[in-house]
């Protein structure tokens, strides 16, 4: 009798689970940080910019699989908004208590190659922490190209197409990345166009409110601003770029798929909303 009393019960808790789950239309969206992408900046912008609750927000420290399972253990329906941290998309797809739905929306920013190098070089150049890793930019490439031989050492994406690694587009080949993009992701801006891309971001979650996302707004000189890190970045001579870009090869097909589909997000902003945002963007950076 206990038996059969405990089976009812917990296919009557199977039952509540499965009802839960379809009835919350609350939404966990996750912003995925990829290192040096002005995502530290964004992870305290985005509560207050979405108007949201962050119940998980980035903090140092964690492992990247405690702080995974930290969120789901803190996920439940109506108590968290936002969550961010330094995840590969490949762990977060992972996570079977989430289950990638309409619920669950993943969106990331990634930033211009040589500009990400130039700034993780000179992040790790003034860092303790990492000072022992290398001493000087030709020190960096030459570690970064020793390692990238060897791609299942310690180590080896250091620098060899780290955004692509990160967001899981390592292995996609270049043609399919932008609908990749598209597919895995919610959204994916570009850091050198933040305001355009928060106003997308914003589009996409159905929030877009013309009296913030407007040319007069965006081209102020807040608008677009980098943040601190991304205005301090090293400089590099031309043979140096020539060597980081080999090393970067996918991440510049990267930035440039997210570049177009952020393109094709404000041409749909013109014409679902009657605002011009490409007004104020870039000629060149719209080829």
């Amino acid at each position: 009798m206990r038996l059969l009393l405990l089976a009812v019960l917990v296919a009557l808790a199977g039952a509540f689970r499965r009802w839960h789950a379809h009835a919350c239309d609350t939404q966990l969206l996750i912003f995925e940080h990829v290192a040096k992408t002005g995502g530290s900046m964004l992870t305290s912008l985005l509560p207050r910019q979405l108007n949201i609750t962050a119940c998980y927000p980035k903090y140092h420290g964690y492992s990247i699989s405690s702080s995974l399972q930290q969120l789901v253990e803190n996920y439940r329906c109506g108590e968290c908004g936002l969550a961010a941290g330094e995840w590969k998309y490949s762990s977060i797809a992972g996570l079977g208590a989430l289950n990638l739905t309409s619920r669950v929306r993943v969106f990331s920013v990634v930033r211009d190659p040589l500009m990400w190098f130039l700034s993780k070089v000179g992040h790790d150049l003034r860092s303790a922490f990492v000072a022992n890793r290398y001493n000087s930019v030709d020190d960096a490439l030459n570690q970064a190209e020793n390692r990238s031989r060897a791609p299942h050492s310690y180590g080896a994406m250091i620098f060899h197409n780290f955004q692509s690694s990160h967001l899981g587009m390592d292995t996609v080949p270049p043609a399919r990345i932008g609908d990749d993009l598209r597919h895995r992701f919610m959204f994916v801006g570009v850091s050198e166009w933040m305001g355009h891309s928060l106003c997308a971001l914003d589009f996409h979650l159905q929030r877009f409110d013309a009296t913030r996302c407007n040319c007069s707004k965006l081209t102020t000189k807040h608008g677009n601003a980098a943040p601190p890190d991304q205005q301090t970045a090293i400089s590099v001579t031309s043979a140096q770029s020539k060597r980081a870009f080999a090393l970067l090869k996918k991440d510049v097909v990267l930035h440039a798929a997210a570049l177009r589909n952020l393109v094709d997000d404000l041409q749909r902003i013109k014409l679902e909303r009657n605002v011009d945002l490409l007004s104020c963007f870039s000629g060149e950076d719209k080829a």
